[in-house]
């Protein structure tokens, strides 16, 4: 996971670089070792009107919430504290069914 700090605006900017992203990986089809690059740019406008939220945006933290559970989960496990994995998991999942629901009804 990664976490990006974003510093307050003092004037509007049309695109600001963020983050930078390097990958290098073996490709096991090709038989190469292959690299990717990509920038993540955002607009930084100084007031935002008639914004949707992105659900797919929603959709993509609620899985990153789950597999940190499921990893922090395994860890406890690894320890043998299998009553803390699962209280987490269980508080995971009623976490992100508390935010399914919320979104069902706000949207009915």
């Amino acid at each position: 996971m990664c976490a990006v700090k974003i510093n307050a605006l003092g004037a509007p900017l049309g695109e600001q670089q963020i983050l930078h992203a390097a990958l290098s990986y073996f490709n096991v089809i090709d038989s190469r070792l292959c690299d990717a690059n990509a920038v993540l740019s955002i607009a930084r406008p100084l007031e935002v009107h008639n914004v949707q939220k992105n659900y797919k945006v929603d959709l993509q933290k609620n899985r990153i919430a789950a597999a940190s559970a499921i990893a922090e989960a395994k860890k406890l496990g690894d320890a043998n504290d299998l009553k803390a994995a699962r209280a987490l998991i269980e508080k995971c999942a009623l976490n992100l069914s508390l935010l399914f629901l919320f979104l069902n009804l706000s949207n009915s």
